[in-house]
């Protein structure tokens, strides 16, 4: 009902009721149990007496599974080599100091002596200290789209998207530009190169549905397929070319290197490892099924990979695994300094039920007397 002033300046002199329009709330939920939240609930509420077999179980399972963990880590083997800035291309190389690093085509030997026989499986890896993967942006700037085929895709590539020209670079993102390219090769005293291998680094599940190159037309090249694309600004060479002709197994070409896929999963920490080879125990009929001898061995770096940009170091591993995988004391410790607090906590809990135990007894007697 609406009102002219004149028609209410009457009617307050007349003494007539003017009715107050009340309107429905709004959005306002059914008063129901479900819609109020007033369903029956189970609140537990935790004592000493029911965290006690919480607390003893898990302590126990963290403390056998750090001692068995710790046990595996002393019969894994693991030979570690610092190579960061070796600037000699011809003998044994030293490192060097300051930011004098080269930048590419540069070879660098080193001697290394094996003590001991590594078992099979032996694999070697390369690890960077110093060099975050984990900030945001970083792991940010990537496509999933485009490894699976879409080249042409640049959603999440910034702020690597495209070149000078306009042109879109395949991978885009700061990650594929940062891509790790060093390559090693390890020979014996007699000259005789120790075969590596890529096949079970990677499961077929990634291989196959994450990681495609795309479709190939008739008579056309996987170059071709790529036409339109450049390579990003840090690479040395094209998208199509890499993993080529590089060993007696091929590691995959294109989106499909395994070099490629191993470096876009990205490490937590600033100090990590990536395997890049297995030992391969089928090659020459299983010489090396029983593992690496050991002997002295040379291996060969090509340096292509600086560390001045980001102030770190690079390391080579070879490391004879064991049923809890490579040698990794740090995280065996973790579980057995939480299994121990565990079983503590556990104890004063069990002092705690005793006590109160002991108070009830003692409140029950008072009462009887």
């Amino acid at each position: 009902r609406s009102f002219h002033p004149a028609q209410m300046a009457e009617e307050e002199e007349t003494g007539a009721h003017i009715p107050i329009r009340r309107r429905k709330p709004k959005n306002k939920p059914k008063d129901t149990a479900w819609r109020q939240q007033r369903l029956p609930a189970f609140r537990p509420v935790l004592n000493a007496q029911c965290a006690f077999p919480l607390t003893l179980v898990l302590g126990i399972a963290c403390s056998i599974i750090g001692v068995f963990m710790y046990l595996s880590a002393l019969n894994s083997l693991e030979f570690s080599l610092k190579y960061t800035n070796c600037t000699d291309k011809r003998t044994n190389s030293s490192e060097a100091k300051g930011d004098d690093v080269p930048t590419s085509f540069i070879k660098c030997t080193f001697d290394v002596e094996l003590k001991e026989h590594f078992k099979s499986p032996v694999k070697f890896y390369y690890g960077l200290d110093g060099f975050y993967q984990n900030t945001r942006l970083y792991m940010a700037s990537r496509s999933e789209k485009q490894f699976t085929g879409d080249i042409l895709n640049k959603d999440g590539c910034s702020p690597l998207v495209n070149g000078t020209d306009g042109i879109p670079y395949a991978p885009c993102g700061i990650i594929a530009d940062s891509m790790f390219n060093d390559t090693f090769s390890l020979t014996t005293a007699d000259k005789e190169p120790v075969p590596f291998t890529a096949s079970n680094i990677l499961s077929s599940y990634v291989q196959d549905r994450k990681f495609k190159n795309p479709e190939q037309k008739s008579g056309e090249t996987l170059c071709d397929a790529f036409k339109g694309t450049t390579k990003p600004p840090s690479w040395q060479k094209e998208i199509c070319m890499l993993g080529v002709g590089e060993e007696r197994e091929s590691v995959g070409i294109g989106f499909e290197n395994i070099d490629l896929i191993v470096w876009m999963r990205t490490a937590a920490l600033p100090k990590f490892r990536k395997i890049y080879r297995n030992l391969d125990i089928e090659h020459d009929d299983g010489k090396y099924l029983a593992g690496l001898p050991a002997g002295n061995y040379t291996l060969t770096i090509d340096y292509n990979y600086p560390t001045a940009a980001w102030r770190g170091d690079k390391y080579f591993y070879i490391t004879a695994e064991a049923w809890a995988g490579g040698r990794n004391f740090p995280l065996a410790i973790a579980y057995m300094v939480v299994g121990v607090f565990l079983l503590l906590v556990s104890a004063i809990f069990l002092l705690m039920c005793l006590r109160i135990r002991f108070l009830e007894r003692k409140r029950v007697e008072a009462q009887m007397q």
